[in-house]
């Protein structure tokens, strides 16, 4: 009994030692072989700090990562690093770096990335870096012979990405920090399961410099029927969450490269107005949990068809609230009667035949009533622009129904404002056909802020037209300066 106690155990402890002294026997051919490969699939610098093999972290696969890797382009990107990691793990087999099948894979896991993709105005993208196959043939027969990687993968994993994706041919803009996903299931088959769960600290989406979302907190779970060689994906179990906003998607997504078909519907059958109201980021930042709300909402929103290029789908997006309010249960006031009803849609097809409506943007504050309604078609090649401001705020109330903290903030704000016009009018300095008329007025503004100057302006006036803007009657006292102006600016619109 104890000659096999003793046995067994020094059989473990050779295991041991094996295990932990063969990743140092392989880690240079490995090294040599992620270099070479890397260096013929790809159009770009690649080069990674360490390399380093364990037969402990995915036993019994032997665990490969590329310590502080990153991926440069070269040409127009030369200066653009697509990709930068901290840390690149991949699970393989390790006698399959010794047999003709190819190497097999089975998990990657990304840790502390920054990506950053860019789209120049001509289209070129820093992304599109792997070498055409050059020994491919008509009957495609040796294909599977242009790479030695037989990817079997069962779990994808990112840890802590912070991605930026900058498309200057169709002016969006995303920022995507710190995100975390899991994705797992037989990626190596035909037909799986996937399941996907994922969370993003903070999102911002830009088109054409408007704001989306500004630092939107998202995360998402769901299971997807992945019909992999036909490269179509059926959204099954989903949950989702924007901000507050909790909602899932039927439908499915197809790739179709370069073009992506899909037929997806929002579910918002739980989403209330302090759902929406959690899109503001003032607000869902600040004691949101405890905001008391109230009134009627509803958010429905599809996209059906293809998206390739600047062709889009066919997509609706509707909002609509009805006499809500909201406040703070510590704050003497709250802000009542609003009403939304905002719409964004376009048919299919051109993007510029995007619009978008806002009739009326409206609420009370202080039991003074402010509206802007605004009209915005053929985004990209003309901008066609109706909008309309009008009310009074009373900066001095605003303390009553958000904290403001140390701020102190006083005055009143007068607005009747109008604007219509095409951009080409302003660009082409065309301001007889821009029409802007009407006044903003501002009475007793007092601001207050901590390591800041205070501000002061007991009067101003500004008074719109076409061609020039009036201010009248105005004085600044900042700390102890004070600035009085009286001024007239021709061509107002067209200053940068």
């Amino acid at each position: 009994m104890k000659k096999g106690l003793k046995i067994t155990g020094i059989t473990v402890a050779v295991i041991l030692v094996l295990m932990f002294l063969l990743p140092f026997a392989f880690q240079g051919k490995i090294a040599g072989i992620v270099k070479t490969e890397g260096n013929k699939m790809l159009n770009a610098q690649f080069d990674f700090q360490n390399l380093n093999i364990s037969l402990f972290r995915n036993f019994p696969k032997a665990s490969v990562t590329l310590e502080n890797f990153w991926l440069k382009g070269t040409g127009e990107f030369a200066n653009d690093t697509l990709v930068q990691a901290g840390e690149v793990t991949a699970a393989i087999n390790l006698f399959s770096l010794f047999g003709d099948s190819g190497y097999d894979i089975s998990k990657i896991s990304i840790a502390d990335t920054r990506l950053h993709a860019i789209v120049l105005p001509d289209g070129k993208v820093n992304w599109d870096i792997m070498k055409p196959d050059s020994t491919a043939t008509e009957a495609e027969a040796e294909t599977e012979e242009a790479s030695p990687f037989r990817v079997k993968l069962q779990q994808f994993v990112i840890k802590n990405m912070n991605l930026v994706y900058d498309d200057r041919q169709g002016k969006m803009y995303a920022d995507v920090r710190n995100l975390n996903a899991l994705c797992s299931g037989d990626l190596g088959s035909d037909h799986t399961t996937l399941q996907l769960e994922a969370e993003t600290e903070a999102l911002t989406y830009k088109m054409n410099n408007i704001p989306f979302l500004s630092n939107a907190n998202i995360s998402a779970k769901m299971d997807v029927d992945a019909d992999l060689a036909n490269n179509k994906f059926t959204l099954k179990d989903n949950e989702l969450r924007l901000n507050a906003i909790k909602t899932s998607i039927d439908g499915w997504v197809a790739l179709k490269d370069p073009a992506i078909d899909m037929d997806l519907k929002l579910n918002t059958n739980e989403v209330g107005f302090k759902e929406i109201l959690s899109l503001i980021p003032a607000i869902y930042a600040t004691e949101f949990s405890s905001l008391k709300t109230d009134g009627t909402a509803t958010l429905a929103a599809y996209a059906k068809g293809t998206l390739q290029g600047d062709t889009l789908p066919e997509f609706n997006v509707d909002m609509k609230v009805k006499n809500a309010m909201f406040r703070y249960p510590a704050l003497p006031a709250g802000v009542d009667q609003i009403n939304i009803d905002a719409n964004v849609k376009n048919p299919g097809g051109d993007i510029d035949l995007t619009t978008v409506h806002i009739k009326p943007f409206s609420f009370r504050l202080a039991g003074n009533p402010f509206s802007v309604t605004a009209d915005i078609k053929t985004p990209v090649s003309d901008p066609d622009i109706k909008a309309e401001a009008k009310g009074v705020l009373n900066l001095g109330m605003i303390k009553q129904v958000y904290p403001l903290g140390d701020m102190e903030l006083n005055g009143v704000i007068n607005a009747d404002m109008q604007l219509a016009t095409l951009m080409s009018y302003i660009e082409k300095e065309q301001y007889d056909r821009v029409q802007a008329a009407g006044t903003i007025g501002l009475t007793n503004m007092k601001l207050k802020m901590k390591d800041m100057p205070d501000v002061e302006i007991k009067k101003s006036l500004l008074t719109f037209t076409p061609k020039y803007l009036q201010l009248s009657e105005t004085t600044v006292n900042i700390g102890k300066n004070d600035l009085t102006a009286n001024s007239r600016f021709e061509n107002y619109i067209a200053m940068p």
